[in-house]
């Protein structure tokens, strides 16, 4: 699998900050605002990492990690809570 990333984050101006950060690095990032929008992207394609910071507007943390794991059991799924952890999946990917 190609490295892609899909980004739930409800602020856009930090979705398209990281964005640029990820995409000159040759990492397809895609931004969503919302956990229905990334189970709907899940439906259309695999990413190797879904990432999400601990706010989700339209569904609670736990609820959706759960369903996550559940329903796509070998996707990697990171909740970081703070820049520094997306960060450093940015040096992961390097």
């Amino acid at each position: 699998m190609d490295k892609s990333i899909l980004y739930l984050q409800a602020n856009e101006r930090i979705a398209n900050n990281l964005k640029g950060r990820f995409n000159d690095e040759g990492i397809e990032f895609i931004h969503v605002g919302s956990a229905a929008e990334v189970f709907e992207m899940l439906k259309q394609r695999e990413f190797y990492l879904v990432l999400t910071d601990g706010y989700i507007p339209d569904m609670r943390v736990h609820d959706f990690v759960s369903k996550c794991t559940r329903e796509y059991p070998d996707m990697i799924l990171d909740v970081c809570m703070d820049l520094t952890c997306i960060l450093d999946r940015y040096t992961d990917f390097r």
